[in-house]
């Protein structure tokens, strides 16, 4: 993607060009930032951003480390 493209939030992952490796070190790189685990089944039953970030958004409003999160 050039920098002036917006991020299709309804398109698969792999639509996308991502690989399943790439998609995993995105979801390691989540986990560390976010502070929580995300099961690689989410990666698969949530195969587009938007899907993504509503399951996480859910799950850290539900963590209880939520409130410790840095301010962005």
């Amino acid at each position: 993607m050039d920098a002036d493209e917006e991020l299709p939030l309804q398109t698969s992952y792999f639509d996308l060009g991502l690989t399943s490796l790439r998609l995993t070190r995105i979801k390691q790189q989540l986990e560390e930032l976010l502070d929580l685990t995300i099961n690689t089944n989410v990666l698969f039953n949530e195969p587009t951003v938007e899907q993504l970030v509503l399951y996480l958004s859910d799950l850290l409003a539900a963590a209880p480390s939520a409130a410790h999160l840095p301010a962005q």
